[in-house]
């Protein structure tokens, strides 16, 4: 993932294209959505911003 990321940064900048943000889909791609299990955020002046997950069960 990191290199896709690399690589996709490379080709931005070749097309002189800034990137403003960026999103992370935790979702997986064979899971049928659960609730609660969703993340959300966005600063428009400081409009709105929700976050809900569910905790891990690891630990840092």
């Amino acid at each position: 993932m990191k290199r896709d990321l690399k690589e996709i940064s490379v080709q931005l900048d070749n097309l002189n294209i800034p990137v403003m943000g960026f999103v992370l889909n935790f979702a997986k791609e064979r899971k049928v959505s659960s609730n609660g299990n969703y993340y959300y955020s966005y600063d428009e002046g400081g409009k709105k911003s929700q976050r809900s997950r569910k905790k891990s069960k690891h630990k840092n």
